[in-house]
């Protein structure tokens, strides 16, 4: 299971690395945000549903994996 834990971050990654667009011309904007602003709460990245969704995929094929396994040593 750490295994495919691990799989689905590196995943993630790849992809917001390849989404990832450098904007040079409004770095100081968010810069000045982060010196004067303070959030509270949880941060959530935009990825959330895709996360959820390999979580998803990855406990049903790990249950049918499982039945499968007890339904061969009957």
């Amino acid at each position: 299971m750490a295994v495919v834990i691990i799989a689905v971050q590196v995943i993630i990654g790849a992809v917001n690395t390849a989404m990832y667009v450098p904007d040079i011309m409004n770095s100081y904007e968010s810069v000045d945000d982060l010196q004067h602003e303070v959030s509270f709460g949880k941060v959530r990245g935009g990825n959330w549903i895709i996360e959820g969704a390999v979580c998803l995929i990855a406990g049903a094929v790990y249950y049918g994996v499982r039945l499968i396994i007890r339904s061969r040593r009957r």
